[in-house]
């Protein structure tokens, strides 16, 4: 277990891996964000990129952007009053539905109510 632990954490260093969330975080807002965009400005194919973020980061390429977008969220929700929809829009969703989908996956609450007890409101 050890053993496979250090692995992960050496190739989350994988300079590919570095590279590949770099772009991401860089261009996640960006709605046609695909693995083929990210693995050719990498220089590597789709299934090897795909098979370094199972294996360095434990979650496929599409978990780690979706996370990388909801993380971005996190701010937006708390220091702003922009609608869930325009949060949505700028973190680069393809629709609030599709948000609150996510965002409910990684944090078992909608944005709303996270919002809500972010700013200290008690939520029913």
């Amino acid at each position: 277990l050890l053993e496979a632990f250090g692995r992960q954490i050496r190739n989350q260093n994988n300079p590919y891996v570095v590279r590949a969330r770099k772009f991401i975080s860089e261009n996640y807002s960006d709605k046609n964000l695909s693995q083929t965009q990210v693995a050719e400005v990498l220089g590597v194919t789709t299934s090897y990129l795909s098979r370094l973020f199972v294996t360095s980061l434990g979650i496929n390429y599409v978990e780690y952007v979706a996370r990388t977008r909801i993380d971005a969220s996190l701010k937006l929700l708390a220091e702003t009053d922009h609608s869930i929809a325009e949060i949505a829009d700028m973190c680069g969703f393809a629709s609030s539905r599709n948000y609150i989908y996510s965002f409910r996956k990684q944090y078992d609450t909608t944005p709303g109510s996270w919002r809500k007890a972010s700013k200290g409101d008690v939520v029913k």
